[in-house]
């Protein structure tokens, strides 16, 4: 069932897919998959990996992944996989998701300055 819905999600985004990734999308998801300093990712991993390109994975993706793109079935990710994985979420471009990273990354950010000693960002 989770391949499935994985599958439909993979056509029905391939097919909005205008753009191609740049050189600048694939060195930030470089980048990302690179702040572990190995070969592959574990799972958990790939979800921090994720959310420093701005996306906020569910339980529900990081389960679709290990089931669909973790090529081996070795419950980790190489960068090949990775940037598969990342490259179809940039094209697919789901402004909606990217507007509750932003949201979230403002509110965990004015939460952190506000709490800082001496800080009157909420007075």
């Amino acid at each position: 069932m989770l391949a499935a819905a994985a599958a439909a999600d993979n056509a029905a985004a391939a097919a909005n897919c205008e753009r191609e990734l740049t050189f600048a999308d694939w060195a930030e998801i470089k980048e990302a998959f690179e702040m572990f300093n190995t070969a592959e990712v574990t799972l958990p991993e790939l979800k921090v990996a994720m959310m420093s390109l701005g996306y906020v994975p569910t339980f529900l993706d990081i389960a679709r992944l290990n089931v669909n793109v973790d090529a081996d079935g070795n419950r980790t990710i190489e960068f090949s996989e990775f940037l598969k994985t990342m490259t179809f979420k940039m094209l697919k471009g789901d402004p909606d998701e990217m507007l509750k990273v932003d949201t979230r990354v403002a509110m965990l950010e004015l939460r952190r300055t506000s709490s800082a000693p001496g800080s009157a960002a909420l007075e």
